[in-house]
């Protein structure tokens, strides 16, 4: 250890000088105050042994300079003075003094002080390099964080969020949310949410959220369900996550006219289905385990479905809203949830009421987790409008080809072919701008043939809100019972002479008895308002020709594309 003697005697800098030296410490001496700075600054000691009186500069004054200079550095100074009392004491101590010693020391008493003073300055080093440590940890951190916020804001702007359907907070307990938010149209004008909380935050939550969002985005437009896309959700994160990390979800499918939902809640509170009045009409609990828990072959897709009405409003919210905590810890709670609903005459303004009311309560309270609160209006002004094609450029030119399929009982039972079809026509031609189209009419002609031809169902019972229910309670049993008959598909594609185009010509025939179709063929979609019987119509106003034969068994669909 290099040690700096200051005593205005030289007998007593000797004397140290030279005990200490034979202890095996370096000792540089200084014969007052001025030169002890100046000793101070040149040699940089680890450790100060100083008289309180000295000539010029005292002991004192030295030392409150010496310390001034130190920094973060800890530098032990010792006192020896030949003074008594407590004022002395309290004068060496407020001067920056770290101990001291009488100047009738013996040599144990002050190597004594020397090792002590040691421990604490190495302490000190070990403190200051393992807070150098921590402040590069807390920038690679803010480095990560910064990263996943990025991450985060890209998967957001992805989607739909500022469609007028949708309004949403959400309030991060870090830097930003581990709660995911996604939602887009599907192609045939109906919309899907997810709203996800995955275990964690920062960085760890962003690397779950990035195939999730990939996922969402890509099989929504393809026109998959989300049992469809819960399934290959839970089957990616299953593969990908460690094990403890998991994402509870969820699931909103709204259909293009408005009139029912599915849901598909894994882990996440209550989804609740309000109407104008604000008063719950339904809500659909957790039946299913969170993302990633279960391998894929026990992992259940099944989703419920809700009758919904005009003005009515879905809200989804993380476990964060009713977990938020007062100052005494007490939970915010489903009960004072459904306080804030009953409280309410609308639903125009519920959810910052519902935010202002967890604000209130918990504002004493540490925020723990994200809060997340969606909202979604159901309202038919945004139900499917038949538009023109997008006009897009197209850099595949037109080409002849064609498409068939044959689906028996066990697969129809299992498998929806039309996002299938649809991307392999995309894929084929990639007739962009006309995606929704052409997933509408495929959808509506696959539905009859399955609906109608094998399953025998007939679409006035979707007249009434509990018929509506009835017909996809009948839908699901029929279609679990179903052993013989299968629906034929051929999609055959023509280009135009002048190569700007094509006709996609669609034929689907099933081997049910048919149906009547003769009344629905003369129906426009203005003309027909009831909550059924609209599809053929839908078909019509898209294609340029549509045709029935036989019993409704079968039937042609040609669609006109240009660029």
């Amino acid at each position: 250890m290099l040690i700096l003697a200051v005593d205005d005697s030289r007998a007593n800098r000797t004397l140290l000088e030279e005990y200490l030296s034979e202890e095996g410490h370096q000792v540089i001496t200084a014969d007052s105050g001025f030169e002890a700075v100046a000793k101070f600054t040149e040699f940089n000691p680890d450790l100060i042994i100083m008289d309180v009186v000295m000539p010029g500069m005292d002991g004192l004054v030295a030392t409150q300079m010496i310390k001034s200079k130190c920094g973060d550095r800890f530098v032990p100074i010792i006192f020896l003075t030949s003074l008594e009392g407590n004022d002395i004491i309290a004068k060496c101590i407020k001067a920056g003094g770290d101990d001291f010693l009488p100047k009738n020391y013996n040599n144990g008493a002050i190597l004594a002080k020397i090792t002590a003073m040691d421990r604490i300055r190495t302490l000190h080093e070990k403190m200051h390099a393992q807070k150098a440590a921590l402040k590069i940890a807390q920038k690679k951190d803010l480095h990560e964080l910064q990263i996943a916020e990025h991450v985060f804001s890209t998967i957001l702007s992805n989607g739909d969020l500022d469609s007028p359907m949708i309004n949403y907070r959400i309030l991060p307990v870090s830097l930003f949310s581990g709660d995911l938010l996604l939602c887009a149209h599907t192609p045939s004008g109906g919309f899907h949410a997810i709203l996800g909380d995955f275990t964690g935050h920062g960085l760890s939550a962003a690397i779950g959220a990035i195939p999730t969002s990939d996922i969402f985005y890509s099989m929504t437009e393809k026109g998959f369900s989300i049992g469809d896309i819960a399934a290959e959700l839970n089957s990616r994160l299953y593969r990908m996550l460690p094990l403890g990390m998991f994402c509870a979800a969820s699931f909103i499918e709204i259909d293009n006219a408005r009139t029912s939902i599915n849901i598909w809640n894994g882990g996440m509170p209550d989804v609740l289905i309000i109407d104008a009045d604000g008063a719950i009409r339904q809500s659909v609990t957790s039946n299913n385990m969170a993302l990633s828990v279960l391998p894929p072959d026990q992992f259940v897709r099944s989703t419920e479905r809700v009758k919904i009405y005009d003005g009515d409003k879905v809200y989804m919210f993380s476990d964060g809203l009713t977990e938020s905590k007062d100052a005494k810890g007490v939970k915010f709670g489903m009960d004072r949830l459904f306080g804030v609903l009953n409280s309410v005459s609308t639903n125009e303004s519920l959810l910052n009421e519902i935010l202002q009311a967890v604000d209130d309560y918990s504002k004493d309270g540490e925020q723990t987790d994200d809060v997340s609160l969606v909202e979604i209006s159901l309202s038919k002004e945004s139900s499917l409008q038949v538009n023109q094609p997008a006009n897009r450029k197209n850099l595949m030119a037109p080409s002849t080809w064609n498409i068939s399929l044959t689906l028996k009982a066990d697969t129809l039972k299992a498998v929806n072919p039309v996002p299938m079809l649809l991307n392999l026509v995309m894929g084929v031609q990639a007739p962009e701008g006309h995606r929704e189209h052409i997933f509408t009419i495929l959808s509506e002609l696959f539905s009859n043939a399955l609906d109608h031809g094998l399953l025998g169902l007939d679409s006035s019972i979707k007249s009434s809100a509990a018929g509506f229910m009835k017909y996809y309670m009948f839908k699901e049993t029929r279609l679990e019972s179903l052993t013989e008959g299968e629906i034929n598909i051929l999609l055959k594609h023509q280009p135009d002479e002048d190569n700007k185009g094509g006709r996609l010509t669609l034929k689907v025939k099933d081997t049910g008895p048919g149906f009547d179709f003769s009344a629905r063929l003369n129906n426009t979609i203005i003309e027909n308002t009831a909550l059924s019987g609209r599809g053929i119509a839908l078909i019509s106003s898209l294609c340029e020709s549509l045709l029935y034969k036989g019993n409704g068994n079968q039937v042609e669909a040609i669609y006109h594309w240009t660029r």
